[in-house]
């Protein structure tokens, strides 16, 4: 067995069952990121209608010429509304509450590797760097296999940022 130092794990305790049950695994963070998805494609749509409301009010989309142009632009607008909804949301809930909605119904929240929650400004981090990571398909594949291959089971954004999560 490795070292224990209050709730803090060495990393010689890799092989330790303990320590690797303590932390969220693939399925936990699959589902819990699914619960998510679908509140914020919800606060994402709610935005983008009050956003076109806005422009169609104010006379903007007389600039935008009809046809497939103008739906290429309302998917930019949906695009952007989706990624606003998704940073704002994960940054204040882990900031505040150490957990999104999803993961408090899936039991897990985020801390720092030193078991500290996380401040609002490293939230922030972890927010923008999971949209960076997560917006081109590919790279998400990468994070799914670092939560399969690693000690801690992180992800790219938890390895970048220095996070984990863990079963409460």
């Amino acid at each position: 067995m490795g070292n224990i130092k209050g709730n803090v794990v060495n990393e010689r305790s890799i092989g330790d069952k303990f320590y690797r049950a303590r932390y969220a695994s693939l399925t936990r963070r699959f589902i819990a990121t699914a619960v998510d998805s679908v509140i914020i494609g919800g606060a994402s749509y709610l935005l983008f209608r009050v956003v076109r409301y806005l422009l169609v009010s104010l006379d903007l989309y007389k600039y935008i010429p009809q046809g497939l142009f103008s739906l290429g632009v309302d998917l930019l607008i949906f695009a952007v509304c989706g990624t606003v909804v998704w940073i704002l949301y994960g940054a204040l809930l882990i900031g505040i509450y150490a957990k999104t909605i999803g993961q408090g119904i899936m039991g897990v929240k985020v801390l720092t590797v030193d078991d500290k929650p996380l401040t609002l400004r490293r939230a922030f981090a972890r927010s923008i760097t999971y949209v960076v990571i997560h917006l081109p398909g590919a790279l998400m594949f990468v994070s799914i296999a670092n939560v399969l291959c690693t000690a801690r089971k992180q992800a790219a954004h938890d390895l970048i940022c220095r996070t984990v999560v863990v079963k409460e």
